[in-house]
């Protein structure tokens, strides 16, 4: 008698299940909506401190475009500089755009959403 025992392996065998299909060509789609898409919204919102970027970076994340009024911050050209800085390290991470449309005016685009930047007369 050798260290191992090899037995016979019993072999068990489950019976066969039939596979059911379902004949879509038979079924009735007829008053099934299609899923809902995630609402995009166009937001216009005034900026008058540094403190507000956490807000706005929170809007850009969640696919929200956003028409900023910078007209408050004109004097303060170090603070309008960090505000944008950081709104466009949020619309790049979400593959966005940012551009100064008019004087004191800033749009926000959530991906995949560009703004024109040439102007027409």
């Amino acid at each position: 008698m050798g260290l191992f025992k090899r037995g016979k392996k019993e072999i068990i065998e489950e019976p066969e299940v039939p596979r059911q299909y379902i004949d879509l060509g038979k079924k009735d789609f007829t008053g099934m909506n299609p899923p809902e898409r995630d609402t995009i919204w166009v937001k216009k919102i005034h900026i008058n401190s540094f403190q507000d970027v956490r807000e706005l970076t929170d809007l850009v994340y969640n696919k929200n475009i956003l028409v900023l009024d910078t007209k408050a911050l004109t004097g303060d050209s170090i603070e309008l500089k960090r505000i944008t800085s950081e709104l466009k390290r949020a619309a790049t991470e979400v593959n966005g755009d940012l551009a100064q449309i008019d004087r004191g005016i800033v749009m926000v685009t959530p991906g995949p959403i560009k703004i024109d930047r040439t102007s027409k007369k």
